[in-house]
This record gives structure tokens, sequence and C-alpha cells, in this order.
């Protein structure tokens, strides 16, 4: 039994798939104009960003994922590993909730002791402060 054309399955397309915009053109995806027509937060440009690195950019800023990435693990405690004992003595202290801390270290006007776990401010200083002669 034969197949009639209006019976014959429909044939699987190949090759890249084209999503086409208003326009009925194909957007450049190296183009951050492109990217953000078809609604996508990443985009590529064949380029190095300025700190050499070869990956994707954001669509919103234009900044490189890479970059975000870094500047994030470079502003996230992880761990102690590599950090001043003073800053690992806060961090622990943040984390278990207390309000100030012991400091080894001494602050400008050379107290060594307690310092505010918010601020690093050291707690002397502060009371001093409040409580000047008048």
């Amino acid at each position: 039994m034969a197949l009639t054309p209006p019976d014959q399955p429909k044939p699987i397309p190949t090759g890249p798939v084209r999503y086409p915009n208003t326009l009925g053109q194909m957007p450049d995806m190296t183009k951050r104009e492109g990217a953000r027509a078809m609604g996508l937060k990443e985009y590529t440009t064949g380029r190095a960003c300025s700190k050499g690195h070869l990956a994707p950019r954001y669509v919103s800023t234009g900044g490189c994922t890479k970059c975000a990435y870094l500047r994030m693990r470079k502003n996230t405690v992880h761990s102690g590993v590599g950090r001043p004992p003073t800053e690992v003595a806060r961090h622990i202290a943040r984390l278990q909730g207390h309000l100030t801390y012991k400091s080894e270290r001494p602050c400008a006007r050379g107290h060594v002791g307690d310092r505010y776990t918010h601020s690093t401010n050291c707690c002397q200083c502060i009371s001093e402060t409040l409580i000047a002669p008048g």
C-alpha cells in the first residue's frame, strides 16, 4: 500500500534550529541585542574580556560571567583557610551569633581586646566616644 502525499510523515528537520525574531530574521548570537531579542541571559562574542577570559557575557550588563564568578568567590567567606587569625575569629563569632570577638591586633588608639563583629570597631573606643566628658 503506497502512502499518498497527505498520509506521508513530515520529515524531521536537520541542521541548526532557527528562532526567528519578530521581523522574521535570525538574531545574531554574537550581539547583545540578538540575545536579548531571544530572551537569553547570556551571549558570546568570541572575544576575550579585559581580564582575558573567553567566557560568555551577561545580556543584562554585558559583563563577563567568569569575572562575575571570580568576584563572587573573592567576596564570599567559605572557610578560614589562608585568612588572618583575627578574621577567622570574627567569622566564627558571627556564625555563632556573638556581637563581639577578641582581637589580638590593636585599634587606631592602641586598644587590644573586644571588637564588634558587624563592623570590626573597637568596643572600648565606642564606649569612650559615647561617655565623653561633658
